[in-house]
């Protein structure tokens, strides 16, 4: 959970000792940080209240300014997103229906299956690809790819690859295509360090 989702959460049921590390947490004020683990008299509670209630507005305003400085490209993406979301869910709808029916429709579930993970899915990664990408590093990447493919992601696919090579034994067909991605690879994870 986030912060925000955190501080609301407290401020929907007030536990004070909960909400004391809450504030250890998120505040600034080391003066009150000590005094509201030092006690939890009534006026400090009404403070503490407070001060939650003014880091959650800090915090809200935070999100709300970086979600507005997302450059027009960004929001027109997250605008598609949007819609191939519900195209996804209408089609997932559709598929489950054909299937609750007993309808023998499978070159239509083939054709709804090919349009999901063939053509929204990967759509969809790269938008919130780019859109993590920039609300990480405050621009957009010259390609999409690198904003798809995260250091962990590389590193994930790097270790795969190498445990492939150390348990092949003789000449596979593959070892040349697992040496060469592992290469590539291992670029890609240097030019992102």
């Amino acid at each position: 959970m986030s912060a925000i989702d955190d501080i609301k959460a407290w401020l929907e049921e007030p536990t004070y000792w909960e909400g004391v590390q809450l504030y250890c947490t998120h505040g600034t004020n080391a003066y009150l940080k000590e005094q509201f683990q030092e006690s939890s008299e009534s006026w400090l509670r009404a403070l503490l209240t407070s001060e939650l209630t003014e880091l959650l507005q800090a915090f809200e305003a935070a999100e709300k300014a970086k979600v507005n400085a997302r450059p027009a490209e960004i929001t027109t993406l997250l605008k598609e997103a949007q819609s191939l979301m519900d195209e996804r869910s209408a089609l997932k709808e559709r598929a489950r229906l054909y299937i609750e029916q007993g309808h023998d429709a499978s070159q239509e579930l083939q054709r709804i299956a090919k349009r999901i993970m063939g053509e929204i899915k990967p759509r969809l990664d790269e938008i919130f690809g780019l859109r993590d990408f920039y609300d990480a590093n405050g621009y957009l990447p010259q390609s999409a790819e690198v904003a798809i493919q995260t250091v962990a992601s590389l590193v994930k696919r790097r270790n795969t690859l190498r445990t492939y090579l150390s348990r092949t034994k003789g000449n596979s067909s593959k070892l040349e295509l697992w040496r060469a991605e592992l290469f590539e690879i291992e670029n890609k994870i240097k030019s992102l360090e």
